[in-house]
């Protein structure tokens, strides 16, 4: 039976090559991953819908690359609207993507400002306590001067 349905798919040409299974099978496992991240996000915030469909397709997706099969009207659809999705993504990251670098000179002016100050902050508070020390030397040394003096007499 088994040699049978080899022969059915080598005739319809649809026998899938090594690779093909292993992206089949990283896609399904991907897939799953994704739609298990969704289960939570449904009550938490986030696109807990999204995830699910959007894990489902893609391991759909993996499961007609693992196998060699046809995809079915639905999953054509699918297809689409994940390619739509996909392109929308790309876009948006790259909008994300121009506001971060349109933003970087200024946050990086902003955090050398404030690291400026807190350092001059620092150095302020550094120099008080390197003084407050170097009187307590001052004194100590005095002593153990006016000790080795009595000490000679």
């Amino acid at each position: 039976m088994a040699n049978q349905t080899i022969h059915d798919d080598e005739e319809r040409g649809k026998v899938p090559s090594t690779a093909e299974k292993v992206a089949g099978g990283i896609e399904m496992a991907a897939g799953v991953a994704v739609a298990a991240a969704g289960v939570p996000m449904m009550v938490l915030p986030g696109p807990g819908a999204a995830a699910l469909l959007g894990g489902a397709a893609l391991a759909s997706k993996g499961q007609r690359r693992y196998s060699g099969r046809e995809a079915t009207a639905v999953e054509e659809k699918l297809d689409r609207a994940s390619a739509k999705a996909a392109e929308v993504a790309k876009r948006e990251g790259a909008k994300a993507a121009k506001a971060v670098a349109h933003n970087a000179p200024k946050v990086a002016a902003a955090t050398a400002k404030a690291a400026v100050k807190g350092g001059a902050a620092a150095a302020k508070a550094g120099g008080r306590l390197a003084g407050k020390g170097l009187d307590a030397a001052a004194v100590a040394y005095l002593r153990h001067r006016e000790q080795k003096r009595g000490d000679a007499l």
